[in-house]
């Protein structure tokens, strides 16, 4: 399994030597008067390409999360989007308990695969006042890896901002209070590992509550103040989610989650 914070440090030691060949490059151009004219010339243009790929331009990625996982492959980013920010409750909490074993999708319940569903809606820009049952049904084959139909559970389903109702083949959708409760459920992507045609990712799992992060054991993690470039180490010894998903189609389906035990 690739632990995020490895592949973070080989990717500062591989700006450092960049950085360090660059000095290098300069010393020996700003020898004279003249190599220093085209040394700055170098520099300048060096530096605008730089700060035209640091900086986001054109259309966003509709997958993007916080700038600590920006180097993650595209596929990691896609799946473990869709966990996070979900709910006023926070990120996606499973119903499973630690140690109970793999649960696959027809396993979860339907208000999991729901919640699921609509954040790759919501974050692919899908989420409308008025949307076709197809959309449903389309998605579903799209994200899971088995056949489910979740078209009768979109019944006062409060998403976000909303509640969404099935009528007459058109699922439509009024205002309502987020309702947020004082628990706020937490996950940090710790690492992940693919092949062919499987793809698999570890997720830690805490709660948040106020201000405090919490295992589920209710040991104290410590203060935070949802950045997520600190949850590396508050949650390093948690429990957490193995998540298992197959591509078929081009696409990454979800096929099982298993809560477990990190000792």
């Amino acid at each position: 399994m690739k632990k995020i914070k490895d592949i973070l440090g080989k990717v500062l030691l591989s700006i450092r030597k960049t950085f360090n060949k660059l000095c290098q490059l300069f010393k020996t151009l700003f020898k004279t008067k003249q190599s220093k004219i085209i040394g700055l010339v170098v520099f300048s243009v060096i530096f605008i390409v730089v700060l035209v790929a640091l900086f986001p331009h054109g259309k966003k990625d509709k997958f993007a999360l916080d700038g600590y996982y920006e180097f993650l492959p595209s596929e990691v980013r896609k799946v473990y989007s869709n966990l996070v920010k979900v709910s006023c409750g926070g990120d996606l909490k499973f119903s499973t308990d630690v140690g109970a074993g793999e649960k696959k999708v027809s396993e979860l319940s339907k208000n999991n695969l729901l919640d699921y569903m609509f954040s790759y809606l919501d974050k692919n820009g899908e989420l409308t006042d008025k949307m076709d049952d197809s959309v449903i049904r389309k998605t579903a084959k799209k994200l899971f890896y088995e056949d489910v139909d979740l078209l009768n559970d979109i019944k006062n389903y409060n998403y976000g901002e909303y509640t969404y109702n099935l009528d007459r083949g058109k699922i439509t959708r009024k205002k309502h209070e987020c309702e947020v409760s004082d628990t706020k459920h937490v996950l940090h992507l710790y690492g992940f590992n693919s092949d062919k045609n499987n793809l698999y990712i570890d997720v830690n799992v805490a709660y948040l509550k106020d201000g405090i992060l919490y295992d589920y054991d209710n040991k104290q993690l410590g203060e935070y103040d949802e950045s997520v470039a600190k949850l590396q180490g508050l949650t390093g010894e948690t429990s957490y989610y193995h998540i298992t998903y197959v591509r078929e189609d081009n696409e990454y389906k979800l096929v099982s989650v298993d809560w477990r035990n990190r000792t």
